[in-house]
């Protein structure tokens, strides 16, 4: 089965994106941080969905990555094989609650196979 937490943090890094499973206790100007949130399978084709949470120093440069990270997501069908969609399903300004830090999130939900 296809790691699809890897698979996407794998994919930002490649392009120029800071990206991790959690937040790193050293935390970068700018970075992502992936979670798989769920998804099925039927036979060999399988769903997952998957968050992307940008963070950034200010809400303006979280909502700049956050556009950078649904552009590399939507072309990850044409750069990784078994891969075949990627569809953007939200995108909007959420602050961390605990720190106010500025993030933006996105989720996705991709069409892969084993």
């Amino acid at each position: 089965m296809l790691d699809v937490t890897k698979t996407v943090i794998s994919w930002l890094i490649d392009n120029g994106v800071d990206a991790y499973c959690e937040v790193p206790p050293d935390r970068p100007r700018e970075f992502c941080v992936v979670q798989r949130t769920g998804g099925g399978r039927t036979g060999v084709v399988c769903s997952p969905t998957a968050a992307v949470d940008c963070w950034a120093a200010t809400q303006l440069e979280a909502n700049t990555l956050g556009g950078k990270v649904e552009r590399l997501l939507a072309e990850m069908p044409d750069g990784i094989d078994n891969v075949f969609t990627c569809e953007i399903n939200s995108f909007y300004e959420n602050p961390d609650p605990d720190t106010g830090s500025p993030r933006v999130s996105l989720f996705c939900v991709l069409q892969t196979n084993d």
